[in-house]
């Protein structure tokens, strides 16, 4: 979808306001997150109750990739940028 400048600004504004016909986005972008935690709260309850299987999968699958993640991040600190993306490229290929 694409919009000029304007009516993107206006339907952003829409988005964040929460009053009428807004959603309330902008709690999501406060300081401490709260409405963010609080949707994430309600999809993680969602997902319990109606798809566990999916939900048991994505939390494996995210934690592997928080870990592997973690570990390079912890290489790249560690090692000299170069060194650990040629390390990083061997055990990709």
């Amino acid at each position: 979808m694409y919009l000029p400048e304007e009516p993107a600004f206006r339907v952003l504004c829409q988005l964040l306001d929460g009053a009428g016909v807004g959603v309330g986005l902008r709690s999501m972008y406060l300081p401490g997150l709260s409405g963010l935690k609080e949707e994430l709260r309600m999809l993680d309850w969602l997902m319990e109750r109606l798809m566990p299987e999916l939900k048991q999968h994505l939390e494996v699958s995210i934690l592997l990739w928080v870990v592997t993640g973690l570990s390079m991040v912890l290489w790249v600190a560690v090692l000299r940028v170069g060194t650990a993306g040629g390390i990083w490229s061997s055990v990709e290929a």
